[in-house]
């Protein structure tokens, strides 16, 4: 599979210099090993191929529907992006023990939390799984945002090139949750996690969580370096 993640990273690059005119100059501030979580707002099927063949060499490990796998030809390429199979309906304690090994052997995960495509770029209501595998394996997570692909289609019908940008933020840590009122402490940490990524939007864009930008820290706080 190595062979065929370089040739991927090599197609998207090629496909993506013709489609969409992106600025990733901020995944300079990536580190260059793990173990962190890159949590990523989902506006389409572009954000995810970009964001692993922009990080190379860096492998990115990703969380998809299992789905994916019931068409032979995306489910050779997700395997080749070393996509972990997700059964969304269940907890899938089997895929996250995947996620949790590519973290221990000081790797990225790669997380939507917002789970399906805004296709217009503005920030829907997430899921707290990321909250989840932040608390379990203690790795901090980065903030990832794209601003510009919501405008893919319609350049696409004018055969233009969508100019996009890749926002990096700050890493930090999610904070051991109370004992008690576990569940609202977890849609608190979520919402600061959102509140996040949301802050390296446009205020247009940010959606369910305009009003969780600049919140006090109190599950997240900001890794020092």
């Amino acid at each position: 599979m190595k062979i065929a993640w370089f040739v991927l990273v090599g197609l998207v690059r090629f496909f993506g210099f013709f489609l969409v005119r992106l600025d990733a100059s901020e995944l300079a501030r990536l580190p260059k090993r793990g173990p962190f979580i890159l949590a990523m707002n989902h506006v389409n099927f572009l954000d995810g191929p970009f964001l692993l063949a922009r990080a190379f060499p860096r492998r990115v490990a990703s969380l998809a529907k299992k789905e994916t796998w019931d068409n032979p030809v995306m489910g050779f390429l997700a395997s080749a992006a070393g996509a972990i199979p997700l059964d969304r309906d269940l907890g899938d304690p089997a895929a996250l023990r995947k996620a949790a090994a590519v973290l221990a052997d000081g790797g990225f995960l790669y997380i939507n939390p917002e789970g399906t495509r805004s296709r217009d770029g503005i920030l829907k209501k997430a899921k707290a799984g990321v909250v989840s595998i932040a608390l379990a394996t203690g790795s901090p997570v980065i903030p990832l945002a794209f601003e510009g692909l919501e405008g893919f289609s319609g350049n696409f019908r004018r055969l233009r090139r969508t100019p996009a940008v890749l926002h990096v933020g700050e890493p930090f840590r999610v904070q051991p949750l109370p004992e008690g009122g576990v569940r609202e402490a977890r849609a608190a940490a979520l919402r600061e996690i959102m509140g996040r990524i949301a802050a390296l939007l446009p205020e247009a864009k940010r959606g369910e969580y305009e009003g969780a930008v600049g919140c006090a820290e109190v599950y997240t706080k900001t890794v020092v370096a």
